[in-house]
């Protein structure tokens, strides 16, 4: 049971092993597509970056892979 008093439907080391195929397959080779398996279609990022759409397509967003996005 989380803080909220919902049922987790995943244990900690699934969670975890989700986190680091998320890091993985999409931030390290780049391998978006993954993302559509992951990541629920009504996503909502709470610290979005200026300019970035809504939804899941905003959280894998295609930034320049050299470093992050400026504040500017």
């Amino acid at each position: 049971m989380d803080t909220r008093g919902r049922v987790s439907a995943m244990t900690a080391e699934e969670n975890v092993a989700l986190y680091r195929r998320w890091l993985d397959e999409i931030w390290t080779k780049g391998n978006y597509h993954v993302a559509l398996e992951i990541l629920a279609e009504d996503l909502i990022d709470h610290t979005p970056i200026k300019g970035q759409p809504t939804g899941w397509t905003g959280d894998i967003w295609r930034q320049p892979r050299s470093g992050p996005p400026s504040r500017t």
